[in-house]
């Protein structure tokens, strides 16, 4: 019963965590570095 509850959190932490990862990596870096963040 708590199989799939679990997943689901798990898979939000993971989704949150490369969000997390994607906004420092546009904040951060030259311009170039920049505009390559945010094309991915």
């Amino acid at each position: 019963m708590h199989g799939p509850a679990l997943s689901g959190w798990l898979l939000m932490v993971l989704c949150s965590v490369a969000g997390g990862y994607c906004l420092l990596r546009t904040r951060s870096g030259t311009a170039g570095e920049r505009a390559t963040a945010r094309a991915e």
